[in-house]
């Protein structure tokens, strides 16, 4: 949305509250009709039981792939969550991340809607890494882009225009400090896009 139709909504909202108040004020019959419209009662609304408030969803985390063909979620194997895919319009589906030690904290869809990236550590060491799997092809082994002992990534972002790279930051030159980096996500090759000069705390 551009920031004149933003700036549209933002005032036609705006009108259409203060017209309403308008109305109110000046129209009390109107207002203590519809406080007469509430139901009465004495009896409590049934209580939700803890199990509906706590217990973990069937699927979480649901998003599509931006050519729209894919599904994605999150969802339990063998005690952990992982990531699955399927078809728009098909119940098959096809389990991406297979990690029965740690759940997947997060998942992205690469810009062309062919792969899928996720970030994950070893038994909680914190050193996450950048893997990627193919969506479209079930024999595909996914790799760990970024398999650098003690370093940390972040992805920064997925670019249309490249939809072959991944912007990522990593610690790798300095375990103090995080440089961005592009990686390919076919082959892996890394490219240093900007080195952190010491004084930038994170990047957005």
């Amino acid at each position: 949305m551009s920031m004149r139709n933003m700036k549209r909504l933002v005032l036609g909202v705006a009108i259409g509250t203060a017209c309403a108040g308008v109305v109110m004020r000046n129209s009390p019959d109107l207002y203590a009709q519809s406080l007469r419209a509430l139901p009465v009662t004495d009896s409590l609304p049934r209580l939700i039981p803890l199990e509906a408030l706590f217990e973990s969803p069937a699927a979480q985390w649901g998003g599509i792939s931006p050519d729209g063909r894919w599904l994605s979620y999150v969802k339990d194997w063998k005690g952990r969550q992982n990531v699955f895919v399927r078809r728009v319009g098909s119940n098959t589906e096809r389990t991406i991340t297979r990690d029965s030690v740690r759940s997947v904290p997060n998942y992205w869809w690469a810009a062309d809607g062919k792969r899928i990236l996720w970030v994950q550590d070893r038994a909680g060491d914190e050193n996450y890494h950048l893997h990627v799997a193919s969506v479209s092809d079930p024999s595909a082994t996914p790799r760990d882009l970024t398999p650098f002992k003690n370093v940390e990534v972040e992805v920064l972002a997925l670019p249309y225009a490249t939809p072959d790279l991944a912007i990522i930051t990593m610690n790798r030159r300095n375990p103090a400090l995080a440089d961005v980096y592009r990686v390919s996500l076919a082959t892996g090759a890394l490219e240093l896009a900007a080195t952190n000069p010491g004084t930038f705390l994170g990047y957005a």
